[in-house]
């Protein structure tokens, strides 16, 4: 039986669970990515990318199946200059092949992941990876680094 099968008999009708609210402060480097994406939507002429943003870091490149990558695909071969202008003054904000060749670290790009990172995989990292507490982002990625040569 799971936990949802019974909420009508629970007195709070909450499957006996709780949720915890956890804030994700923004930085001006979150607003500038925001403005981003919004800058590509428009140019693209496709929806509002607000609600992707608010839950994924790094959005134009993990947008694969979406009307907002594809529409920017089609035009990728011969750019406006809006497009081009937007994209070119992306600073830092899209991923590239150095940063993961060279095992660069990478920041979080959102708030949600910020919150991800610190309540969920730090701590999880000290037992997975067997560094102490606080583990930072840097150690864990020079630590995959060398199991994974």
């Amino acid at each position: 039986m799971c936990r949802t099968e019974r909420v009508a008999t629970t007195r709070d009708h909450n499957s006996m669970m709780t949720e915890i609210e956890r804030m994700a402060p923004l930085t001006p480097a979150d607003l500038q990515h925001a403005a981003t994406v919004d800058a590509v939507a428009i140019c693209v002429k496709a929806g509002e990318p607000i609600e992707y943003w608010k839950s994924a870091p790094y959005l134009i490149n993990f947008l694969k199946h979406y009307e907002l990558r594809h529409k920017l695909d089609a035009q990728l071969n011969a750019p406006s200059d809006a497009l081009r202008g937007t994209l070119s003054s992306a600073n830092g904000q899209l991923l590239t092949k150095g940063k993961f060749e060279g095992y660069q670290a990478l920041d979080p790009a959102n708030p949600r992941m910020r919150v991800l990172l610190k309540t969920r995989l730090i701590r999880a990292c000290g037992s997975f990876y067997g560094c102490r507490l606080p583990c930072r982002i840097s150690s864990l990625a020079a630590h995959t680094r060398t199991r994974m040569a």
